[in-house]
């Protein structure tokens, strides 16, 4: 995609603290950098509430549609996971990852926050949980 001067930008950094979101209008370009308006809008997104632990897992997660698409974990924490996809997701919808932990079938719901593309065409997803109890399963 080719930026604009004058279009409307969404754009995402990643830090320490978490995804920083941002919204803005592209006031100028000039070699190859954009220059964005000063009445930026930002959010970050997720912080990094809990201890995240890597994990290597084949897993799966199914749409609002009941397909089922084939993925691996990179790491979880209780507030939410990051995975390698092998094909790109909308990311404005909800899904649920389907885990077996500790023998046990999990289906938890969660919402993805960001999707980026490799140069292998390898999509990795961070995600965050939705609707998790606290009961002991």
């Amino acid at each position: 995609n080719v930026m604009t001067q004058g279009e409307d930008f969404d754009g995402y950094a990643f830090s320490e603290n978490g995804i920083l979101y941002f919204s803005s209008k592209i006031e100028k370009i000039d070699d190859n950098i954009a220059k964005f308006s000063k009445d930026t809008k930002t959010e970050l997104l997720q912080r990094r509430e809990y201890q995240r632990v890597s994990i290597d897992n084949d897993v799966q997660i199914k749409n609002k549609n009941n397909e089922i698409i084939d993925a691996w974990l990179i790491d979880i924490s209780v507030g939410g996971f990051k995975m390698h996809l092998k094909k790109e997701i909308d990311i404005s919808t909800k899904y649920t990852l389907l885990l077996n932990l500790n023998n046990k079938d999990l289906e938890l719901n969660f919402k993805p926050i960001a999707l980026t593309k490799d140069m292998e065409n390898l999509y990795t997803m961070s995600s965050r949980f939705e609707n998790i109890s606290n009961k002991p399963i």
